[in-house]
């Protein structure tokens, strides 16, 4: 098991370096939230499992410029739990996510497959992840969407029945896909930092339609730092940052999380946190500001945000934002820990 993980973890490098080789134009961008640390298994793979606990379910849903009049919309589910395999501690889950945008009627449904495995070397804790699955697009352009070829001289309008002659516009695309992370952590004093890495589209699937032509999806990788600072007992920081970068195009995130943990209660309130991330992409100016606010109530974690495009007020998009809802559900391990002696409680 330890030889596959080194196998893997050699693949995992040579692919990096591929990555930042690459130089191809993009076309177009993957999924993006706002918290994106509440949606595990698609920010890596080596997130599957890694949570206290027996099995986890995530909702994350995502209404993003809803002034105008074909919003987009992001819908995520997944599944992930411990598998008790020997003294190994490996993990599964599903990703289920659609996406829906424009005025063209975008819509992509991914459905991925989601495995880790955890080891120990020295001190540091290193989790790699392995992510396959199959994605669908498919566009529908009949709600009032006019082509230049569609421009009718005799009448001196646009007329619908007009071909586009826009080919593999309309069609529907389906390709499978990988995805593969690394996650490592240790604990220094009174601090846990955790550095992650996540390869996408590590196959490069012919997935990509640009110019009437089909092109390979360009790898994405994006790398993300964090940690838990305790200010006080019941006061914990969690400065934050995300790096990604697909072909040229880049987004950064950087901010934190601030968490007060409420005494015992009737609701079960465990506690309150509050948070604000910048969110900037080419140019070192602030894009968006991310706010947002959430609760732990007996099992649940409750996140929801806001962002606001801050750019030039003169720029098309400005000041139009995105509502996020995020949902965790851990349930409580159910099992023993194979370590422990099972005895009558006192």
């Amino acid at each position: 098991m330890i030889e596959m993980g080194l196998r893997f973890l050699k693949i995992f490098i040579s692919a990096a370096l591929i990555q930042s080789l690459n130089i191809s134009v993009l076309h177009s961008q993957d999924v993006n939230l706002s918290q994106y640390y509440a949606s595990p298994l698609l920010l890596n793979s080596a997130n599957t499992g890694n949570f206290k606990g027996d099995w986890r379910f995530v909702n994350n849903i995502r209404n993003q410029w809803m002034q105008t009049n074909d919003p987009f919309q992001t819908i995520l589910l997944s599944y992930d739990r411990l598998l008790p395999i020997k003294t190994e501690v490996v993990s599964a889950g599903l990703l289920l996510l659609n996406d829906k945008a424009g005025s063209l009627g975008y819509n992509s449904t991914q459905v991925f497959l989601s495995a880790s495995i955890e080891k120990f070397i020295g001190k540091n804790l290193i989790r790699l992840g392995l992510q396959p699955g199959f994605v669908m697009r498919s566009y529908n352009y009949g709600r009032d969407i006019t082509f230049p070829s569609q421009y009718d001289i005799t009448i001196g309008d646009y007329n619908s029945e007009q071909p586009i002659n826009e080919p593999n516009l309309g069609e529907r695309t389906g390709y499978f896909d990988l995805n593969i992370g690394i996650i490592a952590e240790r604990r220094i004093r009174s601090i846990k930092p955790v550095i992650g890495l996540s390869l996408f589209h590590l196959n490069r699937p012919a997935g990509q339609i640009a110019g009437g032509e089909r092109e390979a999806v360009p790898i994405r990788q994006l790398w993300f730092v964090e940690t838990d600072y305790e200010l006080r007992p019941s006061i914990i920081l969690t400065p934050r940052y995300l790096y990604m970068r697909q072909s040229k195009v880049i987004d950064q995130r950087i901010g934190s999380n601030i968490k007060f943990k409420l005494p015992h209660n009737r609701l079960a309130l465990h506690a309150l946190y509050t948070g604000a991330y910048i969110r900037s992409g080419f140019s070192p100016n602030a894009q968006a500001l991310v706010l947002l606010a959430g609760l732990e109530i007996r099992k649940f974690d409750i996140g929801f945000s806001y962002d606001s495009n801050i750019a030039a007020a003169n720029k098309p998009g400005s000041f139009r934002g995105a509502i996020e809802f995020s949902l965790i559900y851990r349930a409580t391990r159910i099992l023993y820990n194979r370590f422990t002696i099972p005895c009558d409680r006192i």
